[in-house]
């Protein structure tokens, strides 16, 4: 790594807390613009972003998949009632905001084109990985929800036909389930 390259990255890791916010989009998705994420916890998960940015570009490769983060903020999302092309969607554009920041730096440092170019292609094979570990996350939080869900749904409908079901939770319940009663 030229010395060069290692300063943008310093610089880069020193703007941590300005590139976090900077994250934190809401105007582009409607489950963000809803409120269903608390901004900190956008900002939150926006400083792992730049801290895997950071390590990708110091490394000199992509990230390994069973090393990342990624699973447990979008289990986190999911929870939250974001949408799954939301979740997709928001995820690449952190993404494509540290490149932006990465090779405006770079640039500022007057880093060699070459240099530039190599680690933008870094970061887009690292983009690749990181995208794919959130919709394996994604789909696993997704088919774990429906899960529980089925038990539940199964549970009340056993307690309804053993008679053991608290009658004043009966409607709310049912309502819950889309049954009438």
């Amino acid at each position: 790594m030229s010395s060069r390259l290692a300063r943008v990255i310093d610089v880069f890791e020193a703007d941590a807390a300005r590139l976090a916010h900077a994250q934190a989009v809401r105007a582009h998705f409607s489950a963000y613009r809803a409120g269903r994420v608390p901004e900190a916890a956008l900002v939150a998960s926006g400083r792992p972003n730049v801290e895997q940015v950071t390590a990708i570009l110091r490394s000199g490769g992509p990230p390994e998949r069973a090393a990342l983060d990624e699973a447990r903020r979008t289990r986190e999302r999911v929870r939250q009632g974001v949408p799954a092309d939301e979740i997709h969607d928001g995820y690449r554009l952190c993404l494509r905001i540290l490149g932006e920041a990465f090779v405006s730096t770079a640039s500022a440092i007057r880093l060699q084109q070459n240099e530039i170019l190599a680690a933008t292609r870094l970061l887009w094979e690292s983009a690749d990985v990181l995208t794919s570990a959130v919709l394996l996350a994604r789909q696993a939080a997704e088919r774990s929800q429906a899960s529980h869900g089925r038990d539940a749904h199964a549970e009340f409908l056993r307690g309804l036909v053993h008679g053991i079901t608290d009658p004043r939770a009966i409607h709310e319940q049912a309502a819950l389930f889309g049954l009438s009663i």
